[in-house]
């Protein structure tokens, strides 16, 4: 008879991995990356917010025993930007676009964490409050956990946009009702939950805001690290330049957030129509299932509420890219300085600034042509 060999037993991580990779729509790379980001959190003992927490850990590119790399080699990996300057910049984007940590916390809470389990942070302070996770647990407690952040993740950027509507309607629906009456939504039940249209297209425009500005950093960025050499190639700043960019990037994503401020009229005013848009569907609902009669009118001064299958018809008859931003904004979070993937649709906020250049620029290139064309020979 022959020596049989056996294979080497996996470990914890191989088989988690191999597990979540049979049920989520990640890469193995991606899975790996969040896996160990995760990881590295269960032990974190100074949690700040979601935002900030899983950027600066999805900052820290993971060496293949799952520790984490020295600067000087994750900053090849697949960033130039830091762990501290990732903190730094969705604290900016927490303080001045979102209003505050709370709206990142909710969705982590509503969205990724097992129901009835603590959230890591406190809504009033914001500070970690238990380590929902951490210490003794049995494997299928410790699976069950995991699996449900990997489904929010993937349900608020991966499974389209009846998921990523579904995650952020539950988010404002525990934000803004008190936690005695609040309960998750599902599209077409009976009694669903209901939220005010000018709540959660506030939220939108407030992720949609925060989107552009991460988009306009990470360009940034690009810029800073490279520069065109004589024959007009690319080349990478060296080493001993990156702490004088680095610094130069927090001051230009300074200045640059000003852009990206929502005003009180932007919210009172500017986002009216788009919430009267949203109510005009559920009224029509109410309608087609003979629940708003003709002769029936909505008091302004009480705003009437909308419901989630309100808000699934809304996004696909009349504002399908507002599905797009919640997947867009989590995918710079988690996976900062990657190509978005080309089977999704990513959310561009306009760059009115760029078209009026544009504009400008036609404008002189126009002018130039008269001149030319009127000149005499």
């Amino acid at each position: 008879m022959g020596v049989g060999t056996s294979s080497p037993e996996k470990t914890q991580e191989q088989l988690d991995l191999q597990w979540l990779g049979e049920r989520f729509p990640y890469g193995d790379d991606e899975l790996r990356h969040l896996y160990h980001a995760h990881q590295r959190l269960l032990l974190a003992q100074d949690r700040v917010s979601f935002l900030q927490d899983w950027a600066v850990e999805c900052s820290n590119a993971p060496t293949s025993n799952g520790g984490t790399r020295s600067p000087s080699s994750w900053r090849m990996h697949q960033t130039n930007t830091t762990p501290e300057e990732r903190r730094a910049i969705m604290q900016m984007v927490e303080e001045h676009i979102l209003g505050s940590a709370n709206l990142g916390n909710t969705l982590f809470q509503t969205a990724c964490l097992v129901p009835g389990d603590n959230s890591w942070y406190n809504k009033q302070d914001h500070a970690m409050t238990s380590s929902v996770g951490g210490g003794q647990e049995d494997d299928f407690t410790r699976r069950a956990r995991l699996e449900h952040l990997m489904e929010g993740f993937a349900s608020m950027g991966r499974r389209g946009a009846k998921q990523a509507m579904t995650a952020l309607f539950n988010a404002v629906l525990d934000q803004t009702k008190p936690s005695s009456t609040a309960s998750s939504a599902t599209a077409g039940e009976s009694d669903a939950p209901s939220i005010h249209s000018r709540d959660f297209v506030e939220w939108g425009y407030r992720f949609s805001l925060a989107t552009g500005f991460l988009q306009e950093v990470q360009a940034l960025e690009k810029q800073s690290t490279t520069h065109e050499n004589g024959h007009g190639n690319v080349e990478t700043v060296k080493e001993e330049e990156e702490e004088d960019t680095s610094k130069d990037l927090l001051a230009q994503a300074a200045v640059l957030i000003k852009e990206f401020v929502p005003s009180k009229k932007d919210i009172s005013d500017g986002l009216k129509p788009m919430a009267q848009s949203l109510t005009e569907k559920a009224k029509s609902r109410l309608n087609r299932y003979g629940i708003l009669t003709q002769g029936d009118t909505w008091n302004d001064s009480d705003p009437p509420t909308i419901e989630l299958q309100d808000v699934l018809e809304w996004t696909e008859a009349v504002a399908p890219l507002f599905a797009s931003i919640l997947p867009t904004f989590l995918f710079h979070v988690l996976f900062w300085g990657r190509a978005f993937p080309p089977t999704k649709t990513a959310f561009e906020f306009p760059n009115h600034k760029a078209d009026e250049e544009e504009e400008s620029k036609e404008k002189e290139d126009y002018v130039r042509l008269e001149s030319i064309l009127d000149s005499k020979p």
